[in-house]
């Protein structure tokens, strides 16, 4: 991260001022199956297989072929099971940006990995420079604690076949950052009327 970045970063009033609401969106991939079929297939309750989008400045934020953004809730992961308050950045537009091309290449086709380099280590990433905080650690934790099953384990060497034979690249394009132009009126909110999740646990809520 640039000098320049940092210094900006750390750009946070004394004061309680209005800033930009960082919302997580959370599909379920499996479409309810994980949570009705995961006891009996794993001996575990999984009760989704997610996939993640960050929303800030009016957009959503994701890794699906490279860093991408959409309108929200418009992604071809269908419509978000769940949508998550994360809380309130001071960080700009251009700043997140300038970011997001950092890290491009850590986010790219080439190197996504169902297991460990996926959609929600990018949100993940993303929470952490925008809020300083983690999402959910159920949401990160979901590979290892799947793989953690005696079952789970027998499925590993045909996941990470299945990843070899993808060659790195997920189904959702193949362009390595593609972001939006400039938002200049983006949704706003005070910190305290924009509650954060809890970090580790499930959250409450949706919709």
């Amino acid at each position: 991260m640039s000098k320049e970045m940092s210094t900006e970063k750390k750009n946070i009033p004394e004061k309680e001022e209005k800033g930009y609401k960082v919302e997580l969106y959370l599909y379920d991939l499996s479409q309810g199956m994980a949570k009705a079929m995961s006891m009996g297939l794993l001996g575990k309750q999984i009760d989704g297989i997610w996939h993640t989008g960050v929303v800030v400045y009016g957009s959503e934020y994701f890794y699906g072929g490279g860093i991408q953004a959409s309108s929200p809730g418009m992604t071809q992961a269908g419509s978000p099971v769940q949508r998550l308050p994360l809380g309130v950045t001071y960080i700009t537009q251009d700043v997140f940006h300038d970011f997001l091309r950092s890290v491009a290449d850590q986010y790219s086709p080439r190197t996504y990995n169902l297991l460990t380099n996926n959609c929600n280590n990018f949100s993940d990433a993303v929470s952490n420079f925008l809020l300083d905080r983690p999402i959910p650690k159920h949401i990160t934790d979901l590979p290892r604690v799947a793989l953690s099953t005696p079952m789970g384990q027998m499925f590993r060497p045909m996941l990470e076949n299945m990843q070899n034979q993808m060659g790195g690249v997920v189904p959702w394009g193949d362009s390595p950052i593609n972001l939006p132009i400039i938002n200049n009126n983006p949704p706003m909110a005070l910190p305290s009327d924009f509650r954060g999740v809890p970090i580790d646990g499930k959250e409450s809520g949706g919709g």
